[in-house]
């Protein structure tokens, strides 16, 4: 349900959001890895001696405004067009610079900011390995 969801706010915000599309993007990815492993778990589990469950999927319960099941209606925070509000800056004793370095300038800062995402979410997905202290095999914590 919630990958569905995702993919349909991305789709969604896609044109009126770029930015917050991408970063639902990024999130599906995380998420899919983790779903990806724990179907692994849970069809680990069930090749059990004993295990009489079933792992097919159900339907979830939660059709409330902005949750998985419910109909996909992206949201747009107001206050994130506030970082892009032109500001109005004094002019400066330093020499001015040309429309070339501003765009270099923003690149550079675009390319710094995605390698600071990118850093972010490796932190968190060893975080949160380590809170669900992830085992392998034959594996025993010492």
């Amino acid at each position: 349900d919630e990958d569905k969801y995702l993919w349909v706010c991305e789709d969604r915000l896609t044109v009126a959001n770029p930015a917050l599309a991408h970063q639902i993007a990024i999130h599906q990815n995380v998420q899919g890895w983790f779903n990806l492993r724990h179907m692994k778990r849970l069809h680990d589990i069930s090749q059990l001696p004993g295990f009489t469950g079933t792992l097919i999927p159900g339907l979830s319960a939660c059709t409330s405004v902005r949750e998985s099941a419910s109909v996909p209606d992206p949201w747009i925070p107001a206050n994130m067009f506030a970082a892009n509000t032109p500001v109005h800056r004094p002019p400066s004793s330093v020499g001015t610079d040309t429309q070339e370095d501003l765009d270099e300038e923003e690149v550079a800062e675009e390319v710094a900011e995605e390698a600071l995402r990118s850093l972010q979410h490796i932190v968190l997905i060893t975080d949160d390995f380590l809170q669900l202290q992830v085992l392998d095999d034959g594996e025993v914590e010492e």
